[in-house]
């Protein structure tokens, strides 16, 4: 009787350490559980950025959890994303989680309503659906505009004065520089051009005046800042604002040097007074210029714009082609060999013109453009906002 009561709690005791193993084996075999936080799916506004709201993750190891997140959003384009959660314990048991985001469009009907507003100096209520929706708008164009764009420029330039009057886009020669914008909004911005290109002019194709037979060449280079209005609202790496024509204007500064060619050397026509100036009376080499224009603007992507503009200069000199009054030298008084390069690049022609006899306009000063096409780049600058900084209660 004692031999099978000690039997039968022998067996029990098998049987036990049995299950107690058995249950240690399935405990090693299952996986960690993965708990999103907020909601699924997350939905963000175009052009905000997405803050993810994390996961909570119970193991039994939980001191010895790999994890791993990836996503494939792109805040500034609609459409549907994911974010994949992977997490591996010490017993490489894998757990898998997915949370979608919804990238929607900005609608100023969908946050129709009565809004409190806190503001930074002083709290205010907006009593009606128009004021809040401007304020609304507003904010969401601040938030998606603090950034600025770095890029090049490719182009154009040509001048208009005495030996073109009037033909846009006559004697144009290659022009490049560097652009600098800073949106405030979907409709202004400021831009800081840095620009060089090549001026030239001659009578002798313009045809304007083939007997004066003048001709000239200038280095110039610029540097001007306009303000810019756009026509539609636009943001660089929008699918939705993503095109817009443009006005532009400002203030400009530049240098320039006209030059001819002599005896197959350059030489710089205001350093010989081909009007009879004197070195005291010889005009300066740099100037300011009224700077305006259009164009337009196309987002490539999510950071590049390209845009196509032509921009004219109103300049307040007459001297950038080196022609503006009246010719000075006597040429009957002179021998062929008193005849020198400054004499020769005074009047050209063949029939030389006698003192005092017209040379160019000086009631017309000169302009110059600049026409082509940039290429930037959109940087965010600054803590961008979640576009969550306000709260809706319909009244």
């Amino acid at each position: 009787m004692n031999k099978r009561i000690f039997n039968s709690k022998f067996l029990l005791t098998l049987i036990v350490i049995f299950l107690v193993a058995c249950q240690k084996i399935d405990n090693n075999k299952i996986p960690p559980i993965i708990i999103l936080k907020g909601d699924n799916p997350q939905r963000l506004i175009v052009g905000c950025e997405y803050n993810d709201p994390s996961i909570d993750v119970l193991d039994d190891k939980s001191d010895a959890l790999n994890i791993w997140v990836t996503d494939n959003i792109i805040p500034d384009s609609v459409g549907d994303y994911y974010v994949n959660y992977t997490v591996i314990d010490a017993d490489s048991n894998v757990s898998m989680a997915q949370r979608k985001v919804i990238v929607e469009p900005f609608s100023i009907d969908d946050y129709a309503g009565n809004y409190m507003v806190f503001d930074t100096l002083a709290p205010f209520f907006l009593d009606t659906t128009y004021q809040a929706s401007v304020t609304i708008k507003n904010m969401i164009g601040h938030v998606i505009s603090q950034d600025i764009e770095l890029g090049v420029f490719g182009g154009g330039s040509y001048y208009l004065g005495e030996l073109n009057p009037g033909q846009q886009f006559l004697f144009t020669n290659p022009a490049f520089g560097g652009v600098i914008r800073w949106n405030f909004d979907d409709r202004w911005a400021l831009k800081l051009n840095g620009y060089r290109g090549k001026l030239s002019g001659d009578d002798a194709v313009s045809k304007v005046n083939e007997m004066r037979n003048l001709r000239f060449s200038s280095t110039l280079t610029e540097i001007s800042t306009a303000i810019e209005f756009n026509f539609f609202p636009y943001f660089t790496g929008s699918n939705i604002t993503y095109l817009t024509p443009y006005l532009f204007v400002g203030p400009g500064f530049f240098i320039f040097n006209p030059e001819a060619e002599y005896d197959g050397e350059m030489i710089s026509l205001r350093d010989i007074g081909t009007e009879g100036q004197s070195r005291e009376e010889r005009y300066s080499l740099y100037g300011f210029a009224a700077v305006f224009g259009m164009g337009f603007k196309y987002s490539i992507n999510g950071r590049l714009g390209l845009g196509f503009e032509w921009g004219m200069r109103k300049t307040f000199t007459d001297y950038i082609d080196d022609i503006s009054t009246t010719y000075y030298i006597e040429f009957d008084d002179l021998s062929p060999g008193e005849i020198g390069r400054a004499q020769f690049l005074s009047d050209p022609s063949s029939i030389k013109h006698k003192p005092e006899m017209q040379r160019g306009n000086s009631q017309n000063n000169d302009w110059y453009s600049f026409a082509g096409i940039t290429l930037t780049y959109r940087f965010t600058i600054g803590e961008k906002s979640t576009c969550s900084d306000f709260e809706h209660s319909n009244n």
